[in-house]
């Protein structure tokens, strides 16, 4: 048996053999019928190998069919996107092979965005329970793994800031009107009057008004907790829609629309938003921090804990916690009084600092 220069291809017998990861030995044709012949072989089995339910690409597809089309619209997109970059980076590990050091190893490409490499983490922690469903492995490499450290996220946007963001979404820097900026103050009203995430205020259609209030069920928790919000229509909230229904062509569809009438996109959206701070001079500002600002003043005028995680559709009340931001200031109260001697000539000594005189007893 000789190496061939190709990886993990051998000459055994007068035949070419390719050796995948799992040691099986796979005939590619014979050594005299040529290189060419060789590499063709080679690559049909691969590509054979490669969608095979026991490789990552493989795994990955299944899960695409499967499983994917059961979440929000904008998890798949996000999801869609992460699996191609889990794939590139296990694609010759058998999903029967995949040890906490490879998930390890996939972490290290977003060492310094502990946040990013907890989602990856967790993403394919999915994929490997669904690997144990398909009886392609025993257990989950993921879950030996600790998560790493993240730093919460303690931006608060003040008045004065949500106020010049509003004003620069609406004015460029020349001080021209932007065609979209009123739409766009609209969505950032919302936002703020009724803590709803961008992708729900996205998504708001018309028909979600109802005279009981707008009705909404959080895409982010459709397929997890399932809760259902019904927000009150304000007379704040009414004036913000009523703008909205002002603009543009209404067709009957979404809330926050372009002037055509069609709705925005994600990235339309974070676009706009950060055209609008960067006018503004708003720094380390995200859209997401409307929620946090929503349920921060919400607090602060006395909506107590239970209220709050109710307006905010959580399962948990430590989430609704972490949303909780700003000018939180404790009192100290503890009303102390420096300590005093007991008698006039101690006090007296204290005060300027010098050791009282002995008295007539003792001298």
């Amino acid at each position: 048996m000789s190496k061939t220069g190709y990886s993990r291809v051998y000459v055994k017998g007068g035949s070419y053999y390719f050796v995948d990861l799992a040691h099986r030995w796979h005939r590619l044709c014979r050594v005299d019928e040529g290189e060419p012949a060789m590499l063709r072989a080679l690559a049909r089995v691969k590509d054979r190998d490669a969608y095979s339910p026991e490789t990552m690409p493989g795994l990955i597809e299944a899960f695409r069919r499967e499983r994917l089309p059961q979440y929000a619209e904008i998890t798949q997109r996000d999801y869609e996107l992460m699996l191609v970059k889990i794939g590139a980076a296990l694609r010759d590990i058998p999903v029967a092979m995949i040890e906490p050091c490879h998930v390890m190893d996939l972490r290290v490409q977003w060492a310094d965005k502990p946040r990013s490499a907890n989602k990856y983490q967790a993403l394919l922690s999915v994929l490997m329970s669904f690997a144990i469903e398909k009886r392609l492995r025993a257990m989950n490499p993921c879950r030996d793994v600790a998560k790493l450290k993240t730093k919460r996220r303690r931006r608060y946007i003040t008045d004065a800031e949500m106020l010049a963001i509003r004003v620069g979404a609406l004015n460029t820097a020349n001080g021209h009107r932007v065609p979209t900026g009123q739409m766009i103050v609209c969505l950032i009203d919302l936002a703020y009057l009724t803590g709803l995430r961008m992708g729900d205020l996205r998504q708001l259609t018309w028909r979600q008004i109802t005279d009981d209030g707008i009705e909404v069920e959080p895409a982010k928790t459709q397929h997890s907790t399932g809760a259902k919000i019904l927000i009150p229509v304000t007379p704040e909230i009414r004036e913000v829609l009523e703008r909205a229904r002002s603009i543009g062509k209404v067709k009957g569809t979404t809330v926050i629309h372009n002037l055509a009438g069609a709705g925005y996109s994600k990235d339309g959206i974070e676009t706009a938003w950060q055209r609008a701070c960067a006018r503004a001079g708003v720094k380390d500002a995200h859209f997401h921090d409307l929620r946090a600002k929503a349920l921060s003043d919400a607090q602060r005028r006395g909506v107590d804990l239970a209220k709050l995680q109710d307006a905010a559709g959580h399962s948990s009340v430590t989430t609704t916690e972490g949303y909780l931001r700003g000018r939180e200031i404790k009192v100290s109260a503890l009303g102390l009084r420096l300590p005093r001697a007991s008698n006039s000539s101690d006090q007296n000594s204290t005060d300027t600092g010098q050791k009282p005189a002995a008295n007539s007893a003792n001298r």
